[in-house]
C-alpha cells in the first residue's frame, strides 16, 4: 500500500507534497508522487524537473517513488482532466493506495473552495478517499 501524491509541476506543489509526506510518514506508507504529463513532453527531462522540486519542497526522497504517466491521447479520451483523472484513478488502483492527494486552490473571492475538474474528478471517481490539499497559499 501507498500514499499517491499528484503534482501539477505547473502549480505549487509545495503543499500537495508535505501532505503527501505527513500522511506517509504517520502511516508507515511509501509516498507514490505522480505527474500526469502530455504525449508531447519528455519523460527524462520532466522527471528530473520533479525529482529536483520534490528535493526542494520536501527533502530528500529517499523513500519516494516518482512517477511519470503519459496521458491518453486525445483520441482515446477527448476531455482533458478526464485524460488526467483516470490515469490518476488508475494507477491508485494499481498500488492499492491508501490515500490519493490532489492539491486546489480556492478559486472566488468569497474564499469558497471550488475545486478544479481533475480533482472534483479524482474525488469522484476513485475508491480510496481523496485528501485535497490547499494551493492557494493563503
Amino acid at each position: 500500500m501507498a500514499i499517491l501524491t499528484v503534482i501539477d509541476i505547473n502549480s505549487e506543489t509545495k503543499p500537495v507534497l508535505s501532505v503527501g509526506n505527513e500522511l506517509a510518514n504517520t502511516f508507515g506508507e511509501e509516498q507514490v508522487i505522480l505527474q500526469v504529463i502530455s504525449d508531447s513532453d519528455d519523460e527524462m527531462e520532466m522527471k528530473e524537473t520533479i525529482e529536483k522540486r520534490v528535493r526542494d519542497d520536501i527533502g530528500e526522497i529517499d523513500d519516494t517513488t516518482i512517477e511519470i504517466d503519459k496521458e491518453p491521447s486525445f483520441w482515446e479520451v477527448n476531455d482533458p482532466a478526464e485524460r488526467v483523472a483516470s490515469q490518476v484513478t488508475d494507477r491508485a488502483e494499481e498500488i492499492d493506495a491508501n490515500y490519493i492527494v490532489v492539491g486546489s486552490r480556492k478559486r472566488s473571492p468569497a474564499g469558497k473552495a471550488i475545486l478544479g475538474s481533475v480533482a472534483q474528478k479524482v474525488l469522484l471517481n476513485s475508491a480510496a478517499p481523496v485528501v485535497i490539499a490547499d494551493q492557494s497559499g493563503e
